[in-house]
Order: structure tokens, then sequence, then C-alpha cells
């Protein structure tokens, strides 16, 4: 049974590879990379953040929110753009089962975890942030 978990999700790995190496639009690889991340983790949703020059949020490629959450997630004035700003830098992946309260263990209010679970990990190219 875990050799046929594990086939299942290797393959489920191949086709978002596929699906990610065959377009060259950035925000169509960004959705890929997205949806593939979710499904290969079981995660309800998905968010990738860019970021500009100076290190602030650019753009949110988004699955699985919805309308209400997406408010939510770019309402970032002012203690959004404080926890932006520690998950961009963390230096490894960030797995949580409690994400408000570890939101609020930062000092930041709890309402700005739009999910009760998280998972992330940080994107670079080249020593930048993506």
């Amino acid at each position: 049974m875990k050799e046929r978990d594990e086939a299942g999700r290797i393959s489920r790995l191949c086709a978002a590879l596929g699906r990610i190496a065959s377009s060259l639009d950035p925000e169509t690889v960004l959705r890929e990379v997205v949806e593939g991340a979710r499904a290969l983790t079981s995660a309800r949703n998905g968010v990738i953040t860019t970021v500009d020059a100076s290190g602030g949020p650019r753009e949110f490629v988004t699955s699985g929110l919805s309308a209400e959450e997406m408010v939510r997630l770019k309402d970032f004035e002012p203690d959004g753009f404080r926890l932006f700003e520690y998950l961009r830098d963390q230096e490894a992946p960030l797995r949580l089962d409690d994400f408000p309260a570890y939101v609020r263990s930062l000092g930041l209010p709890e309402e700005l975890a739009v999910c009760r679970t998280f998972q992330g990990t940080p994107m670079r190219h080249r020593g930048a942030h993506v």
C-alpha cells in the first residue's frame, strides 16, 4: 500500500512537471506550480506571492480560495505586510497545524490567517526572492 501511494505521488509530480514545462508564460507557470503543489500535498488551497524589486508583494497567484479569502489575503495593511515579510524571509519550509496560533505568537492578529493549517516554502531564483 505504501509503495502504491508513493507511485501515485510520483505520477502526480511528473504530471505537474509536464504541465509546468509546457508554458513559457510566467503566470501560467506559477498557476501550474500552485495547483501542482495543492495536488501533491492534498491542500485545500494554495497561494504564490511574487515580490517586486523592493521585496514587497507584487501579485498573488491563488488556487482554491473563496472571494472572501482573497479579500482577506490582499488586505495587507499594516499587520499583513509584517506577516508577509516574515514568511517571505523563511530559509526553510514551514509546516504548521495551527496557523492562527502561530500568527498570534508573532504578535500579529490571528485574523490574518486565512487558513487553519499552513505549509509554505521560500521560492528563490539565483538567491533572490521570486
